[in-house]
């Protein structure tokens, strides 16, 4: 499945090149997230929360040898991706005393994602505004952030806190470091594209990759799922003022 999409990634990027005539626009797209992660830690499902975000990033617009389908290629910085997760656990001492466990995280990532959509635009594309409607796929790479940790016992009576406020450290190797570098799904997107270059659009993501240092346990799965809702410009967007390559 990963290799897959990896090809149809590379298939969206090389396609237009045997295109002659291909009609390329581009221009900038900026917006909103709103993501969580699944975290299975050390066997356990922690509960997680959506985090709201922001995306700044580019859009090239390329057609297919129609005015109908297009695919969309395109380079973003996510900012606040990741997750504010949650595990608490409560039992008895062997002198019967109320303990627990509490372990609160907070992931605010930096990703650099490289998303592409094949795209279908309904109506004339410079005669009147469109819908365009979209499905594809992303590949990630985490680059920076912080990461927040408060971890509390409380044993026989005692309670004790271990706070941490750090970057948070991306790589594989599993007693070290927060989340792993490489991330990689599956997109979709519905948008509104009007006569004047703008266009509005939303999308939803679901990541294919575990994105847990411990890549190897079975019992350690990070996965990505979100959406967001942003705004772009594509600027040579007027009748005979197209550009493209042969």
């Amino acid at each position: 499945m990963k290799r897959l999409l990896y090809l149809l990634i590379v298939s969206g990027l090389i396609t237009p090149l045997s295109y002659g005539q291909s009609k390329v626009k581009l221009g900038p797209e900026v917006g909103a997230t709103y993501v969580n992660m699944y975290q299975l830690i050390e066997g356990t499902t922690y509960t997680t929360d959506f985090q709201a975000g922001a995306r700044i990033g580019g859009v090239v617009d390329i057609e297919l040898g129609s005015s109908k389908f297009y695919i969309q290629p395109g380079l973003s910085f996510m900012f606040n991706n990741g997750t504010k997760s949650k595990y608490e656990e409560y039992f008895e001492t062997y002198v019967n005393l109320p303990s627990s466990i509490h372990d609160i995280r907070e992931y605010h990532v930096m990703t650099l994602t490289a998303p592409v959509y094949f795209v279908f635009k309904t109506g004339n594309y410079y005669e009147s505004p469109h819908f365009m409607i979209g499905v594809g796929g992303y590949v990630g790479a985490n680059v920076g952030g912080r990461f927040k940790q408060d971890y509390t016992t409380v044993l026989n009576g005692d309670r004790r806190t271990a706070h941490y406020d750090r970057p948070v450290y991306i790589g594989y190797v599993r007693t070290d470091d927060d989340i792993a570098i490489w991330d990689a799904g599956v997109s979709a997107m519905l948008g509104y594209e009007f006569l004047n270059g703008f266009f509005l659009r939303g999308y939803g993501s679901y990541g294919l990759m575990n994105q847990a240092p411990a890549q190897r346990k079975g019992d350690n799965m990070f996965r990505n799922i979100g959406g967001g809702i942003s705004i772009g410009f594509l600027f040579n967007t007027k009748p005979g003022q197209t550009w493209g390559w042969k």
